[in-house]
């Protein structure tokens, strides 16, 4: 005779399932609560740490300044316009602007339609100048007509030769001179005895103590001319200026080296002079030069980007972090290098330290390299 099981019902099951849990739980609580102190302790501190490396590097150290200077010639100087018998003058034409060399002989403006003449010299004309006048006027008249090449030579009299350069002078300006006032005397008029001749007015003439030089600044056309309106020169081998606080220039000395660059290609430069009155308090102006070549002359006027090695510690070496150094006797050195899993004594001389860092040699060769792992205390 066959026997018929009949199924539990479900929730006998169910129930048996969460007393197991239960019991589990349990245990697991009962476990937690009897630990022992020793092992509560063990659970709150925190896990061992590993070892903290540093990864050795190989390059200079070195403390860098980066100042932002501008393109400027050797001699800057401020040259005033001559003063006009017109009131008011104005500009009329300027046929120099920036950038441009003004040369002796040049017309350097225009004012009221009369080009203003550059030449060399050690002071402003102070009157009008023709034939038969001498003085140490006409002399650096003469002398500036030689720089021109429109005369040979000067003995300080206004001569025929000095009036033929004088109209050259005037028509190499695409002018004409002006006009020296004839006689009086009603004998004199329409004879032959009194021809005309030229003068040099000084309102024609611009005075600069030294030509060739470069215009950096000029006035425009329109400029209504006054005691304070004239050009900006600028003269003598390239260089680049910056003022900077006295602070900041500390670490400045001439001979400071480093690298500017410009456009693209990086350009060797060097520290002239430190110093100099730039008008403001405790501001110290600085001057850098090309190291193997001036700067080029097209980049006057614009800014330059130069980084100045203030302080070398060390060019070439191996870097670690200072705390990677560790003292040992008789004024020896040696940093713990990781190898797999355990630490190496290195022996190493310490070339230098700077702002956190050092440069080490090892001493034994191959021994430390780059890309090596250095243990940091």
């Amino acid at each position: 005779m066959t026997r018929k099981y009949r199924r539990r019902p479900r929730w006998i099951i169910s129930g048996a399932a969460a007393a197991s849990i239960a019991l589990v739980g349990g245990g697991w609580v009962a476990a937690t609560a009897f630990q022992s102190p020793a092992q509560r302790e063990a659970a709150a501190l925190p896990p061992t740490p590993g070892i903290v490396t540093a990864a050795v590097e190989r390059g200079d150290l070195v403390r860098t300044a980066t100042l932002r200077l501008t393109i400027q010639r050797e001699t800057r100087l401020e040259v005033p316009l001559p003063t006009q018998p017109d009131d008011p003058a104005v500009v009329t034409a300027q046929p120099v602007v920036s950038g441009q060399t003004l040369a002796a002989g040049a017309v350097a403006t225009e004012l009221n339609g009369r080009p203003v003449i550059a030449l060399p010299g050690q002071f402003p004309y102070y009157r009008d100048l023709t034939v038969g006048d001498r003085g140490p006027d006409v002399d650096q008249l003469q002398r500036g007509m030689m720089a021109a090449g429109l005369l040979h030579g000067h003995d300080g009299v206004f001569g025929e030769p000095t009036e033929r350069a004088i109209k050259r002078l005037y028509s190499e300006a695409h002018s004409h001179a002006p006009i020296a006032p004839t006689a009086t005397d009603p004998s004199q008029q329409g004879s032959d005895a009194t021809p005309e001749r030229v003068m040099v007015r000084p309102s024609d003439l611009v005075v600069v103590d030294e030509l060739p030089a470069t215009v950096v600044a000029s006035p425009a056309v329109g400029t209504i001319a006054s005691a304070d309106t004239g050009f900006t020169l600028e003269r003598g081998s390239t260089h680049a200026v910056a003022d900077i606080s006295s602070a900041a220039a500390a670490g400045l000395t001439v001979g400071t080296s480093g690298t500017a660059r410009v456009g693209d290609v990086p350009v060797p430069v060097r520290v002239a002079a430190v110093g100099g009155d730039t008008g403001a308090r405790d501001t110290r102006r600085v001057t850098v030069v090309g190291a193997d070549a001036p700067l080029p002359d097209d980049l006057v006027g614009n800014e330059l980007v130069a980084s100045l090695d203030v302080h070398v510690a060390a060019r070439d070496a191996l870097l670690i972090p200072s705390s990677a150094v560790i003292p040992g006797g008789d004024n020896a050195a040696y940093v713990l290098v990781r190898r797999r899993q355990d630490l190496q004594r290195v022996p190493v001389e310490e070339l230098g330290t700077l702002d956190g860092r050092s440069a080490v040699r090892p001493l034994r060769a191959g021994s430390l390299e780059s890309g090596d792992k250095v243990r940091v205390p």
